[in-house]
């Protein structure tokens, strides 16, 4: 998707607020976040707690989020 910068997703399933995506590069037993597009927002729970708590990102913190992780601000 372009809103990730490139990033492959893959369908993994079906949340209560639309598609969870977890990155096509997660393995199966790795640690991994899933995304769900929609509503004017950007949710992220963790892949293996899927019940547990939700974060929630408006296009522009999702976009100011990505643009940091490109320039490696988390390094």
């Amino acid at each position: 998707m372009s809103a990730l910068g490139g990033g492959s997703l893959t369908a993994s399933r079906l949340g209560d607020d639309g598609t969870w995506r977890k990155s096509s590069r997660s393995g199966v037993n790795t640690d991994c976040l899933e995304v769900c597009f929609g509503d004017g927002a950007v949710r992220v729970r963790h892949s293996k707690d899927p019940g547990g708590q939700i974060m929630h990102f408006s296009g522009p913190e999702w976009r100011a989020f990505l643009a940091a992780v490109r320039w490696r601000e988390f390094d």
